[in-house]
């Protein structure tokens, strides 16, 4: 006998009906930070899978983390129930909460978001791959296994530590700050060799060993980006 798995939305599609007795069930066993998935035999409810979710302990201090590097605004987009993401929300003090989100709903928010500035997508799961992809910067939790978004993903963080995504933003800055530094002082001094060459200051082959030693400096400097 075949079943279905899923919500309460999903079971109904597929001819299964809810008694006053499974909604008084579902009732009962709801609670913030709780998912309910049911399975459904013959037409009817036959059972119900609590699913538990337990917020990582780094969330918060990543979050923190975010608003002191100047990130102005923070979404969580999650396919959880409303009252289940209200309440990590709250806990981690991020405002605008998107619930029930499918995988195409996450790409029309993120392209929202993107026509009016820049978008990092953090994800972590298959159904967070389009999105990933859809940002300006996708940034796949790689340690969860998620093959999918990873290749969707700019950037994966290999261990699981969501921190890290603060990280990668710091890392980021730092190497765009070296390598304008980089660009700058590579032109401005080639530029001045130029004149003192020009100027006989010294010879052509002091000139093209100069012109090496600035090189080799502006590549030891790019040395920092790390």
């Amino acid at each position: 006998m075949a079943g279905v798995v899923g919500s309460e939305a999903l079971l109904g599609s597929e001819g299964v009906a809810m008694t006053a007795e499974d909604r008084a069930l579902r009732g009962a066993l709801s609670a913030p930070g709780r998912s309910l998935s049911f399975v459904g035999i013959g037409g009817a409810v036959a059972g119900v899978v609590v699913f538990e979710d337990r917020m990582r302990p780094e969330s918060p201090r990543l979050v923190e983390r975010l608003k002191a590097l100047g990130i102005r605004r923070i979404v969580m987009l999650t396919g959880d129930a409303p009252d289940t993401a209200a309440s990590v929300a709250a806990t981690l003090g991020i405002e605008d909460v998107r619930a029930r989100m499918q995988p195409e709903d996450k790409v029309a928010v993120i392209r929202d978001l993107a026509a009016r500035g820049r978008v990092m997508m953090v994800g972590d799961g298959i159904n967070d791959a389009p999105a990933l992809a859809s940002a300006h910067v996708g940034v796949a939790m790689g340690g969860y296994g998620a093959g999918i978004a990873t290749d969707a993903a700019d950037v994966v963080i290999t261990v699981e530590n969501v921190e890290r995504v603060a990280d990668s933003i710091e890392v980021g800055r730092r190497m765009v700050a070296v390598a304008r530094q980089g660009i700058l002082f590579g032109i401005g001094a080639s530029m001045v060799l130029m004149v003192l060459a020009g100027l006989g200051w010294f010879p052509p082959a002091v000139g093209a060993l100069l012109q090496e030693a600035l090189d080799l400096a502006t590549l030891i400097n790019a040395l920092r980006a790390r």
